[in-house]
C-alpha cells in the first residue's frame, strides 16, 4: 500500500546546502558508473549474476557491449588528468565497495591505471580510489562526473555543478538512453571526448558552477523528488 517512496537523505541535504566554497575546494569526484544502465543490459545478464562478476569486461578493450567504449574513455581521461594536476585530488569513487575491497577486482582497477599511465598508481598520490559516501565527497568536490545516476541530483540538491559525459555510445546508438536530457541548463553535457576534457580543466579552475536561477533549480527537484 506504498504509493512512493522519495529519498529520505534529501531532507537532511536540503536543509545545510551551505557550505565550504568551491573556490576553497581541491577536488573533483568521477563517480563510475557500469556500462549498463538505462534498460542497457549485458547479454548474458542474468538477475543472479552479480555485477561486479562482470568487472573484468568492464576494464577490457574488447568489451563491445552497452556504454562500453563510454566508460572506458571516461576513465581514462579522468585518471591521465589526475596525472596532469598534481595539486587537486582527483577521487574515483566505486558503485560498490567490493571493488575496492575484494583483491581480484582491485587488481583489476590497479592493472587499468597502470596501463593508462604507464605508472603504479602508488606514484599518483592525488588519484584517490574510495568507497567515500557520495554526499561526503560531493561537498569537497568543485564539481562531479556522473553518468545516468541520482548522483546528479544528490550534487544539484548541495550546490555541485555535475558534469555528464555524452559522447561514444550516449552520442550514438543509445542516444535514447541518457538521463537529464531536458536539464542542459542545471546539468554540463560532454558530448565529445575532447569537450570533456575542456570541462575538467575549467572545472579546476573554479569557472564551472552551478546556476542561481533558484526558480530551475526548484523546478529541477520538482521533476525528480517527491515533496510531499
Amino acid at each position: 500500500y506504498i504509493k512512493d517512496i522519495g529519498f529520505l537523505r534529501f531532507d537532511d541535504i536540503l536543509k545545510k546546502r551551505k557550505g565550504t566554497s568551491i573556490n576553497k575546494r581541491k577536488g573533483i569526484t568521477l563517480f563510475s558508473f557500469s556500462p549498463f544502465s538505462a534498460n542497457v543490459f549485458l547479454k548474458i545478464f542474468k538477475n543472479i549474476v552479480k555485477e561486479g562478476q562482470n568487472y573484468k569486461q568492464y576494464f577490457s578493450d574488447k568489451n563491445k557491449e552497452g556504454f562500453a567504449k563510454l566508460f572506458l574513455n571516461t576513465h581514462k581521461i579522468f585518471i591521465k588528468l589526475a596525472e596532469k594536476n598534481k595539486n587537486t585530488n582527483f577521487y574515483l569513487k566505486f558503485k560498490f565497495p567490493d571493488y575496492l575491497n575484494d583483491v581480484k577486482y582491485k587488481k583489476i582497477l590497479i592493472n587499468f591505471i597502470k596501463k593508462v599511465t604507464g605508472k603504479d598508481p602508488k606514484r599518483i598520490k592525488n588519484l584517490i580510489l574510495t568507497n567515500e559516501n557520495s554526499i561526503s565527497l560531493i561537498k569537497k568536490s568543485k564539481n562531479v562526473i556522473s553518468f545516468n545516476s541520482t548522483v546528479i541530483i544528490e550534487s544539484v540538491a548541495c550546490g555541485v555543478a555535475p558534469i555528464i559525459p555524452i559522447f561514444d555510445e550516449a552520442k550514438g546508438k543509445y542516444s535514447e538512453n541518457i538521463f537529464f536530457k531536458d536539464d542542459n541548463h542545471i546539468v554540463h553535457f560532454a558530448n565529445t571526448k575532447g569537450n570533456f576534457i575542456n570541462l575538467i580543466n575549467l572545472s579546476l579552475k573554479n569557472k564551472i558552477k552551478l546556476i542561481e536561477n533558484k526558480k530551475k533549480i526548484n523546478d529541477f527537484f520538482k521533476k525528480y523528488i517527491n515533496f510531499s
